[in-house]
C-alpha cells in the first residue's frame, strides 16, 4: 500500500481513501466530504469544513479514522460489506507499521525511506490471503449458525 506516486509518498490510510474515494467517484475531497456520512460526533448535524479538515488529518495517517466511521461508510456505500473494513484493519495496521519504522528504524535499518517503502509492495498480496481467510471464516460462522437454527 505505501508507495511513491509522481516522487510524493502516498501511505496506506491515503491509499484506502483514494480508493474509497475513486469508487464513489468523487474526484475532490470537497466532494467526498459531502457524501459521507459525519466523521466528527454522531448525531451532530455534519460540517462541510470541518469534514474536510478530518479527511485531511486521516489521509496523513496521524489519526486514523475509527471503526465506527469506517462501517457508517461501508454501511452507507457498500451494503454493510465487510470488505471496507478488512481493508482498513489491514491499511491501518500498515500505517502503524509504516511509522513506526520510520521514526524509529531509519536509518538504523533502512538506510532511507525509499528501502523502507519497498517492503511494502507486497501488500495486494497479504489482502487478497487475508480477504479470503475472512470470507472463509464468514462462510463457516454462518453455516454453524445456520445448523445450530436448524
Amino acid at each position: 500500500m505505501a508507495h511513491y506516486k509522481e516522487c510524493k509518498l502516498i501511505e496506506p490510510m491515503r491509499e484506502l481513501f483514494e480508493v474509497i474515494m475513486e469508487k464513489l467517484k468523487t474526484p475532490s475531497i470537497a466532494q467526498f466530504a459531502e457524501v459521507i456520512p459525519p466523521l466528527t460526533i454522531p448525531g451532530r448535524e455534519k460540517n462541510i469544513d470541518s469534514q474536510k479538515r478530518q479527511i485531511h488529518r486521516r489521509l496523513s495517517g496521524k489519526i486514523p479514522p475509527n471503526w465506527e466511521n469506517i462501517r457508517s461508510i461501508s454501511d452507507t456505500f457498500f451494503g454493510g460489506d465487510d470488505g471496507p473494513m478488512v481493508s482498513y484493519g489491514v491499511a491501518r495496521f500498515l500505517q502503524s507499521l509504516l511509522q513506526e519504522l520510520r521514526d524509529n528504524h531509519t536509518p538504523t535499518f533502512f538506510e532511507e525511506e525509499k528501502d523502507l517503502v519497498s517492503i511494502f509492495q507486497e501488500q495486494s498480496k497479504w489482502q487478497e490471503f487475508h480477504s479470503k481467510s475472512c470470507a472463509k471464516w464468514s462462510k463457516a460462522k454462518s453455516n454453524k449458525e445456520l445448523l445450530a437454527s436448524s
